[in-house]
């Protein structure tokens, strides 16, 4: 795939970035020449990854570790991104959980928990992202 650097320069936060569909945007968005924040649950778990995804395409690629359904961390790491680059352009929210039971047969407890990740923390990061980015007027 060509690239045309469609992204240079355009700070973007990808959350569920650990494996799967969330790596293959933070690939896509770094050829595209994006400052990527590539979020994970699980500390330590894509450093490596993540810097050579950003050297492979002369970009920067920065890991950055919260659990979404917790809102003091994931307001944090925002404000951080904020913080460090000004301004954030590109909310990619990837992050999500399904459980593969019969309706019948979802334990109460999981069905909550995936609404809690694929709903309310969405909403959540939705809600402090476009605030920023209202800021930004543009």
């Amino acid at each position: 795939m060509s690239s045309t650097k469609l992204l240079s320069g355009k700070v973007c936060l990808i959350t569920g970035t650990s494996r799967g569909i969330g790596r293959s945007i933070v690939e896509r968005f770094a050829e595209e020449g994006a400052i990527v924040y590539a979020n994970s649950r699980k500390p330590d778990s894509i450093d490596e990854w993540s810097e050579e995804c950003g050297l492979k395409n002369q970009t920067k690629v920065y890991p950055v570790y919260f659990d979404i359904t917790d809102y003091v961390a994931l307001k944090q790491a925002v404000l951080q991104i904020m913080k460090a680059e000004q301004h954030i352009d590109v909310l990619v929210n990837n992050a999500g959980i399904v459980s593969y039971e019969l309706l019948g047969m979802i334990r109460v407890e999981d069905l909550r928990n995936m609404f809690e990740v694929n709903v309310v923390a969405m909403i959540q990061l939705i809600q402090i992202v476009s605030r920023l980015m209202s800021r930004q007027k543009k």
